[in-house]
């Protein structure tokens, strides 16, 4: 699942599967014998061979599988249209950010968890999957994997500027979490907002008025940097009651450091000391990818196959630092499969999920940009010695980032808020409006949209 779908991508899928909805859906099979289910269909390597061992595993019963392949980005609003023209998959996709939206389509799991642990081995699951996939006491899905936000640096880049960077950090003497001087100038641990900061400026490499190295890269036009600052400093996009609430102190402030970030402080050489980033419109210089930016802040797993693909690309991933107040606020999505509650074959549906969400060589889904939700692909992984890993080495960072990870609101029109309403807004704070300003903006413009839909 991708963690970024913009609305229209549903206008799109409800514009393929129109009419008849040819394509979308079960097409042959008997009902009664037919698994059926939406994925991505640029992951058809990794699926492929779990159908292919279901249906080997219970040809005697005629069981088999009819996968929808539906596009990157479109694949549960296909879904969406499934169910609402009554042509809902046996199978469910779906995850934490869905639970309070779909939990009504969904059977609870436990008593078949319960009945087929010796298979299921939920103990062998992350808890902090596990308790994101229950509600109300009921587990209504099993999950295959999970992306989560992470700091990646290009170890080149830093290596370049070693003593300068150990300088910056050192200077830092107010950060308790480094009670000495610092023993790496890569990414560590012990970093905070104003080592970020601090290395960010080194790392930013002019020549006249052109920038010739980003120090930190820089993601717009949705919630995946900005969101994070914000819940670092204590704020959050929406409350309990399901309206926006950029309009506090504290989310003000993660704004304010986001916009810093882009913008800097002050005019002339002084914005320097905090600009760090390319505004919307300067030159990215290819962003992290492109090989002059030092920093990615809160990248996705899902960009691990383009960056183990790159020829002479050295770098690694560390959690991210610990923002204005704490470290939790990166993004944690948790993929998830549930059986539907009028499904013809539940107990089909409920072995394929177990051999969907089953043990499985966590190298596999690294290769397809996923991380293995289960303790014992955890240790696998890191039972090979760092030093002999391909990069990202630190994979002790990426299992350790569940700890701090939050889940974005489940709320069915976040989307929409966030990327129609409040967006615009926090561009028009990298265009120069106060973050005060753009954040009551946010919150009235879309709690006013809020409230005629609830």
């Amino acid at each position: 699942m991708k963690l970024v779908k913009k609305t229209v991508a549903f206008l799109l899928a409800a514009a393929l599967c129109g009419g008849a909805l040819a394509g979308c859906g079960p097409k042959t099979g008997d009902p009664d014998k037919t698994v059926t289910i939406c994925l991505n269909m640029s992951d058809q390597n990794l699926f492929n061979p779990i159908i292919a061992a279901f249906e080997a595993k219970f040809a005697d019963k005629g069981w088999k599988v009819e996968p929808t392949w539906a596009a990157s980005g479109t694949v549960v609003d296909k879904q969406n249209t499934l169910v609402a023209t009554r042509r809902a998959p046996s199978v469910i996709l779906g995850g934490d950010v869905h639970l309070a939206t779909q939990r009504r389509l969904l059977l609870p799991l436990d008593d078949l968890i319960a009945r087929d642990d010796d298979e299921v081995q939920v103990d062998d699951f992350f808890p902090e999957v596990i308790e994101r996939l229950r509600a109300d006491g009921q587990t209504y899905y099993l999950s295959d994997y999970y992306q989560t936000s992470l700091l990646y640096y290009n170890k080149t880049l830093f290596d370049n500027d070693e003593l300068a960077i150990k300088a910056a950090l050192n200077a830092n003497t107010a950060n308790p979490l480094r009670a000495g001087p610092a023993t790496t100038h890569y990414p560590a641990p012990d970093w905070n907002l104003d080592d970020l900061t601090n290395v960010g400026r080194v790392l930013t490499k002019r020549v006249g008025s052109a920038v010739t190295q980003w120090g930190v890269g820089a993601t717009y036009g949705y919630w995946g940097e900005w969101l994070v600052h914000v819940k670092q400093a204590g704020g959050d996009v929406m409350g309990a009651d399901g309206f926006v609430s950029l309009n506090t102190p504290e989310a003000i402030a993660g704004l304010t450091v986001f916009r810093d970030k882009a913008l800097g402080v002050g005019s002339g050489e002084e914005r320097w000391n905090k600009k760090i980033s390319p505004a919307p419109g300067e030159n990215d210089l290819g962003h992290f990818v492109g090989g002059k930016t030092a920093i990615g802040f809160s990248g996705h797993v899902g960009e691990w196959p383009t960056y183990k693909a790159m020829n002479n690309f050295n770098w690694d991933v560390e959690i991210l630092p610990v923002g204005l107040t704490r470290r939790e606020g990166g993004e944690f999505a948790i993929n998830g499969y549930g059986v539907y509650k009028d499904a013809s074959n539940p107990e089909a549906a409920w072995e394929f999920i177990k051999m969907l969400t089953g043990k499985r060589d966590s190298a596999e889904l690294l290769n397809f940009g996923y991380l293995t939700p289960r303790k014992s692909g955890r240790d696998a992984t890191l039972a090979v010695p760092k030093a002999e890993r391909p990069a990202p080495q630190n994979m002790e960072a990426a299992f350790d980032s569940v700890l701090y990870g939050s889940t974005l609101p489940s709320y069915s029109y976040f989307q929409y808020v966030e990327m129609t309403i409040i967006e615009p807004s926090i561009t028009s704070m990298l265009e120069g409006m106060p973050p005060a300003q753009a954040a009551a903006e946010a919150t009235d413009n879309a709690n006013k949209y809020i409230r005629t839909i609830l």
